[in-house]
């Protein structure tokens, strides 16, 4: 009898929706998360896309992942920064009953896209794994002798874009001084550049939007202020790279995010850091680009729900060309 999961990766810029039968993911969707409206427009759109791919059947399980500090026992979200900041201690099992009749299971997003890649992706085979992935914050996650690390409040692992590196960078949004994320990540990027000596005379300052697309692809052509600011970035997430493996003994170092489509220069400035600064005399800790991309996550929550109900016994098959919806939001 086919399984069948409506799986969620409930980021801060983006839901990334997914219908899974067995191993086969049949059908995505990404749309805007609009996190700053709250949880509740958010889970409307997952309703609406869901009923659309069931046809009014119930699915065996709900996986979301969700930005935040995730009590997955319990499943709700304990604290989060500024992104839905209503979901705290939202009941999201009555949700999933009311509105699906199925059992839900739950997970910060950083740790889910980390299993994701352990089970399906670049860490398959390994048990001792680190996962960075850089976007609009810095996420982290870990395994541990095959387990995901998770400690007492289920924050263990996760906030490794929290980890101090510059005290002189100021106050992170989290309330820490001289995060990962607030000296390299999406959401100070803008600011970054625009405090860029000479910026008003770089190719940068006529980017209708400050991205990474646009920060890598100016360093590419030689702009100035895209090189300065593009290198700044990549020592921070070196420096990173190097508190994790410290800090968590991996064997390997799982790079993601939406910065990885300049996945080879960036893997490659990390391994050269990590290579010649990484206290590990039993040997060099292999860096990795994920390969999942952003169904990470949810190939991550497919697998939490089988730990819960039971796998499936077929092979994963992960298709290059998904059939999207088309329901109009």
């Amino acid at each position: 009898m086919t399984k069948r999961y409506l799986l969620i990766d409930a980021g801060g810029t983006q839901l990334k929706l997914g219908l899974m039968e067995d191993e086969r993911l049949v059908n995505q969707v990404q749309i805007p998360a609009h996190s700053e409206q709250g949880i509740r427009p958010a889970l409307e759109l997952i309703s609406g896309v869901g009923h659309s791919w069931l046809a009014g059947a119930a699915p065996d399980g709900i996986g979301l992942a969700l930005t935040g500090i995730v009590d997955h026992e319990e499943c709700r979200l304990r604290s989060v920064n500024a992104k839905f900041v209503d979901a705290v201690d939202f009941d999201f099992p009555a949700w999933a009953n009311t509105n699906f009749q199925c059992p839900i299971v739950m997970e910060n997003d950083a740790r889910a896209a980390m299993i994701g890649e352990w089970k399906y992706g670049a860490g398959k085979g390994h048990d001792d794994l680190v996962m960075l992935t850089f976007g609009t914050g810095v996420g982290s996650s870990a395994i541990i002798g095959g387990q995901p690390l998770r400690g007492r409040h289920d924050q263990a692992g996760i906030l490794m874009g929290h980890f101090t590196i510059d005290r002189a960078s100021g106050r992170c949004n989290c309330g820490n001084i001289g995060c990962v994320e607030s000296v390299a990540s999406g959401w100070v990027l803008p600011g970054k550049l625009q405090q860029e000596p000479g910026f008003a005379d770089s190719a940068m300052a006529q980017v209708p939007k400050l991205d990474f697309e646009a920060l890598f692809h100016h360093a590419d052509k030689g702009d100035r202020v895209a090189i300065t600011v593009r290198d700044r970035f990549l020592e921070a997430w070196s420096l990173a790279a190097v508190n994790a493996i410290h800090a968590y003994d991996p064997e390997v170092l799982v790079l993601g995010g939406g910065v990885m489509q300049a996945g080879d220069l960036i893997r490659a400035r990390i391994q050269a850091h990590v290579d010649e600064y990484a206290w590990t005399p039993w040997g060099k800790v292999e860096v990795m680009t994920a390969t999942l991309g952003n169904q990470a996550a949810i190939w991550g929550m497919k697998h939490l729900i089988d730990a819960r109900t039971g796998p499936t016994p077929s092979k994963p098959i992960i298709p290059k060309t998904i059939k999207s919806t088309n329901a109009v939001y």
